[in-house]
């Protein structure tokens, strides 16, 4: 029986072993094959490739928001919040079979929670960025001081600009300043609310999206 340690990753050392490697995750050992897959992929196959490849575009630039999104769900697991958010929108967010496959950005969820939504939300462009608004309808004391993560996504690089703390939801309003370039491409904006101590959030809205200007 032979094995060796590869690199240090995490403060743990990664140990393979006869083809399986060893590792530990969140406190917890991990063991996972190694080897080829021999067999062509069937449509089906090839068709969550895809999904997974499209969604993980999507996902690159937007993880801080993912991070405080989906932490409460993956608490004392081991999953981390990336999984849970891949494993939440593979079917919902994504249309259409291998090699077609796209994204439905409305159907995207960012965060995924119980504090109350927002009411009658509203995306504006103005001259010199965007502007969200809703309406505080429902609050209880506490909603008032929720704070407020906002999202803008770009397809085009992809890139997205992600503000954790907006402002508060009592004040029904958010601007978000950008540039004359960013604002004639095409976006996608999101919203949601996380309480005081970073821990409860609610589920993301879409807001809505502008197309680009040629």
């Amino acid at each position: 029986m032979t094995g060796h340690f590869g690199p240090k990753r995490g403060g743990y050392y990664l140990r393979n072993l006869q083809n399986t490697v060893y590792y530990v995750r969140n406190g917890k050992q991990v063991a996972r094959k190694l080897g080829k897959i021999e067999k062509p992929a069937t449509p089906a196959q090839q068709t969550c490739r895809q999904r997974l490849k499209v969604l993980s575009v999507f996902f690159k630039p937007v993880k801080a928001f993912i991070n405080a999104g989906f932490a409460k769900l993956v608490a004392g697991t081991a999953a981390f919040p990336y999984n849970a958010a891949v494993k939440y929108n593979l079917q919902q967010a994504t249309v259409g079979a291998y090699p077609d496959v796209k994204l439905n950005y409305a159907k995207i969820v960012l965060s995924k929670g119980n504090l109350l939504p927002a009411s009658n939300l509203l995306l504006n462009k103005e001259v010199d960025g965007l502007r969200f608004t809703w309406e505080n309808t429902g609050m209880d004391y506490q909603d008032r001081y929720h704070g407020v993560m906002v999202l803008v996504y770009f397809p085009e690089g992809p890139e997205a600009l992600c503000m954790l703390n907006a402002g508060q939801r009592q004040e029904g309003t958010v601007f978000l300043a950008l540039d004359a370039l960013r604002l004639q491409k095409e976006l996608h904006c999101y919203l949601a609310f996380i309480s005081e101590d970073r821990y409860e959030v609610s589920n993301s809205q879409y807001v809505g999206f502008m197309e680009e200007i040629n």
